[in-house]
């Protein structure tokens, strides 16, 4: 259920998503969300998001929240600068209740900042869910044409109670539960939006592990992505 102004400017809403799955141990999850989108500040594209989830996997009772806020200043035709801050709730293993907070697992985490191609806002390398995790962004933007643009992004990455379980990401290691720092990525997307109808993507991304790995390797990825508009 969604309910919105239908303002592209300036977006506001209220949602309710639930899914209910026997598979496995049986997941019944609500959640109840917020949203304000636009330009609520001059030359800037804002977002402000705030959802509280609630309901059971197999015996366990779930209740969590989380926010992710933001904007995105185009200070100058070619250039733009990003700042996020987005946490979800952990569970601190005080109570019969799970208050780890988990995404309606519809999401794909992908969208622009202010260039011509999307990418994985929390991190091309890491690409965690939003649960027990506190992601702070940074990027800016280089837009030389209206076709191409560049982006440098860097995330830092902290649990929100320590837990020796990372989850939903795309890293191997598991933290070791006594610190919460994560580590820090950075990410380079290169965008072109060529005139054929076809997007070309390229992207360089590294991670640099924190204390809560015990000697752990930094870790890189490259991709190379190809999208056919028709």
């Amino acid at each position: 259920l969604y309910l919105s102004n239908t303002d592209d400017d300036r977006h506001l809403a209220g949602y309710l998503i639930h899914r209910d799955s026997d598979l496995g141990t049986g997941t019944r999850r609500t959640h109840y969300g917020f949203r304000a989108i636009g330009e609520w500040l001059p030359q800037q594209e804002s977002w402000l998001e705030l959802s509280v989830m609630n309901g059971r996997t197999g015996l366990t009772s779930n209740r969590a929240w989380a926010i992710d806020l933001g904007s995105t200043w185009q200070f100058h035709e070619y250039f733009a600068v990003t700042a996020g801050w987005a946490l979800g709730q952990g569970d601190d293993h005080g109570s019969s209740t799970d208050h780890t907070y988990r995404q309606t697992g519809l999401q794909d985490n992908n969208g622009k900042f202010a260039g011509v191609t999307s990418f994985r806002y929390y991190g091309e390398l890491v690409d965690p869910e939003l649960a027990n995790m506190e992601i702070t962004t940074l990027g800016i933007g280089w837009l030389p044409t209206r076709q191409i643009s560049l982006d440098l992004v860097w995330h830092s990455y902290q649990q929100d109670e320590l837990s020796t379980r990372l989850v939903d990401t795309d890293l191997d290691r598991r933290p070791n539960g006594r610190n919460p720092d994560i580590g820090e990525e950075l990410d380079l997307v290169f965008g072109w939006r060529t005139p054929y109808n076809l997007d070309l993507e390229i992207v360089a991304a590294w991670f640099k592990p924190g204390k809560a790995f015990n000697n752990a390797d930094d870790a890189f990825l490259g991709k190379l992505q190809f999208r056919y508009r028709f």
